[in-house]
């Protein structure tokens, strides 16, 4: 672990805003607390804090760039596929769910369907500010992950690069999807030499060790009137002002930085860029149904994993409860299968991300 200034203005001077306890003891950290190898330096009482003086929010301390290196080469610390705790007991399942869902083809093909809203976006904007056609239009997405969003852009006639840290992501992209300007790599270092007409950071920013840093590289790597989007979630949401330490996205270990309206709209000045303005993403559902049984899971996991993982009066009286309805699970066994319980109070994205634009300037 490490502490660090302030990414936007360099003062050290902050407020905590929420201490978390990355340990076993918390079904958010569960999974990750357990496999990590490193127990002693990267888990624990961690913070969010609040600069004075700008006001971004972000971890600190946080994991060195050589711990989230580990971090992001282990699919079996980041999880994925989870499980209400109605499986705890059934033992038809197996202990081990943890295998990316990226890897399965027809999941691939899907998530490059629902990417195209993404595609649309970036087309009101090319039109908007950009005098090249589509198939003349240069995208790079940085992070591109499994490239779905570069198949769904591919598709629709743009010319697409794209980079990501993690080996096995990009593998996957060129075989599925066909595409072949992928690399590993950061974007500076594998596309130094070429310009872009438009540049993506879709779920990116928030996990980046020097945002404002890559941010001036990618507005060096723009050709003239570039458009670059940034999409991540935001302190402004109603979801994160009623959940606060609760929320979705709360996690020091893997997002690093949580901006508003007003510290994005900072750093994309701050690194050479016109600000033009932002978009929610709408491609969440909202039907209330939906998201009432969401809440209602997610408020279920949390209370039958802290009767297992703490004791006292209430905790052991819904342990009895569970006997009289479910077959004994021996302890071990139990343990490794609350890695698949689904981590989140609240575990939906619903209006809390948005797509921020940004263009080179003159």
């Amino acid at each position: 672990m490490e502490k660090v200034k302030c990414n936007l203005c360099g003062e050290s001077n902050f407020l905590l805003l929420h201490k978390i306890d990355v340990t076993e003891k918390n079904l958010k950290f569960y999974l990750y607390s357990r496999n990590i190898p490193n127990k002693k330096t990267m888990t624990g009482e961690l913070a969010i804090v609040k600069c004075k003086n700008c006001g971004l929010v972000y971890a600190n301390p946080r994991c060195t760039n050589r711990e989230l290196k580990l971090l992001y080469s282990s699919n079996k610390h980041l999880g994925g596929n989870w499980r209400n705790w109605p499986y705890l007991f059934d033992l038809s399942q197996p202990d081990d769910l943890q295998v990316k869902k990226g890897y399965d083809a027809k999941y691939l093909n899907n998530v490059a369907k629902w990417r195209r809203w993404r595609v649309d976006f970036v087309e009101r904007y090319r039109k908007k500010y950009l005098k090249t056609t589509v198939k003349n239009t240069q995208l790079l997405d940085v992070g591109c992950g499994y490239g779905a969003f570069l198949k769904a852009a591919s598709d629709f006639g743009y010319d697409v690069y794209g980079c990501d840290l993690v080996k096995d992501r990009v593998s996957i992209a060129k075989k599925h999807y066909k595409l072949k300007n992928l690399k590993k790599g950061s974007p500076e270092k594998v596309f130094g030499g070429k310009k872009f007409n438009v540049i993506t950071l879709w779920d990116v920013v928030e996990h980046l060790p020097d945002p404002k840093k890559l941010l001036i590289s990618l507005n060096k790597m723009l050709k003239k009137n570039g458009l670059i989007f940034i999409y991540t979630m935001s302190l402004d949401s109603w979801s994160y002002r009623l959940f606060g330490k609760c929320w979705y996205y709360i996690d020091p270990i893997g997002h690093l930085y949580y901006f508003s309206d007003k510290t994005i709209r900072k750093l994309i000045e701050t690194s050479g860029l016109y600000y033009l303005g932002k978009e929610l993403d709408i491609s969440r559902s909202t039907k209330p149904f939906y998201i009432i049984k969401a809440f209602k899971s997610g408020l279920e996991n949390y209370i039958i994993f802290n009767a297992y993982q703490t004791s006292g009066f209430w905790q052991n009286i819904i342990k009895k409860v569970l006997k009289l309805f479910f077959k004994p699970i021996p302890e071990k066994k139990l343990k490794k299968r609350m890695e698949n319980l689904c981590p989140y109070i609240f575990p939906i994205r619903y209006k809390d991300s948005f797509i921020y634009a940004g263009q080179k300037r003159k």
